[in-house]
């Protein structure tokens, strides 16, 4: 019973020492950019796409997805137009509509993706979530730079517009931010 005691008062000297005030918790939750029920999706950027594609398949009991090569209308990444290709699949994972995407560039061109590939390897690189029905991607764009997050890779494709905004250093991971509604978006200024 000792130990379990100590044990206890262990966890708890760590717990207070460690612990975050509520009220900054409670302010920075107050106007949020988003409805958290409109994440669709996470990304894994990686290597070797078949690879990848063939964990996904061994995770998940299913065939393997097939990629398909990015196509945009226009891409810029941190200040600059980018041509960049990438092939990339959003396969099926958990409740209706949420997905797994799957993202491998094609070339050596100035991307988020080679970016981080270059840091850290294959890893989850984003979590994607919609902007509409409740803003544009405008306004979400807004409050997340109000916070003094920025846009480093943004475009638009047949589907609408996305932008990724950098929280890998307070969230561990970049957000894309996705319009589906907007099919005249512009490159950040």
């Amino acid at each position: 019973m000792a130990f379990a005691a100590l044990l206890l008062a262990s966890f708890s000297s760590i717990a207070a020492a460690t612990s975050v005030d509520s009220s900054a918790r409670v302010a920075a939750s107050v106007a949020p950019p988003f409805n958290a029920t409109t994440v669709n999706h996470f990304c894994v950027v990686t290597t070797d796409f078949n690879k990848t594609a063939n964990a996904y398949a061994w995770l998940f009991g299913s065939a393997p997805p097939v990629g398909a090569i990015s196509e945009h209308s226009w891409l810029w990444y941190r200040g600059a137009n980018t041509s960049a290709k990438a092939l990339l699949v959003h396969a099926p994972a958990g409740p209706a509509g949420f997905t797994i995407e799957i993202i491998s560039p094609m070339d050596s061109l100035p991307s988020i993706y080679n970016e981080l590939l270059a840091k850290q390897g294959n890893s989850v690189q984003h979590i994607g979530v919609n902007v509409a029905p409740q803003g544009s991607i405008a306004d979400a764009v807004a409050a997340f730079a109000a916070k003094g997050y920025e846009v480093v890779f943004a475009g638009q494709g047949s589907w609408g517009c996305f932008a990724y905004v950098w929280m890998r250093d307070d969230f561990g991971t970049l957000i894309e931010l996705l319009d589906h509604a907007n099919l005249d978006c512009r490159a950040p200024s």
